[in-house]
């Protein structure tokens, strides 16, 4: 599938577009996961106006509190 990104430029819409475009879709503004085993979804999070935040460890006392 192809789509228009913020620029106005066609690109594929991948899967990662899709769940980027369905969290757009209920206001979510930024999101998270540990590590960064889902670099793709983290670097197509611009496009859609979502901010990302990685974690560099998945154990709980190393996560964020709260997001900046």
């Amino acid at each position: 599938m192809v789509c228009d990104d913020h620029r106005g430029r066609r690109v594929a819409f991948t899967v990662a577009d899709y769940i980027l475009k369905r969290l757009s879709e209920q206001h979510i503004d930024r999101f998270g996961v540990p590590a960064a085993y889902c670099a793709r979804l983290f670097d197509a999070a611009p496009n859609h106006g979502i901010k990302s935040v990685v974690a560099a460890s998945d154990h709980p006392h190393d996560l964020p509190t709260e997001l900046p």
